[in-house]
């Protein structure tokens, strides 16, 4: 098991201030499990810094919630993880 925690991520860039999730609920973006994502992924897929976030979420292991469109499940499953 790693010692990372997202304390020790980076912080998300100067591009963040456009994202579209900035209006919207926190709530959305920390579902619990078994919630539904896809009012969510709706916001993430016309948001114009999508790229940027997702690229950031893949590159930022332990990092919660939905970011760039992805659950920490799909980022894993990109990454080649196995489940926690």
């Amino acid at each position: 098991m790693s010692d990372f925690t997202v304390w020790d991520s980076p912080a998300p860039g100067e591009w963040a201030r456009a994202g579209r999730c900035r209006t919207t609920p926190p709530s959305l973006w920390f579902p619990t499990r078994g919630d539904d994502t896809s009012q969510a992924k709706a916001i993430c897929a016309g948001c114009p810094v999508l790229a940027e976030c997702r690229a950031y979420a893949l590159a930022t292991p332990g990092l919660l919630g939905i970011w760039g469109g992805t659950t920490g499940q799909d980022r894993r499953r990109a990454r080649g993880e196995s489940a926690a």
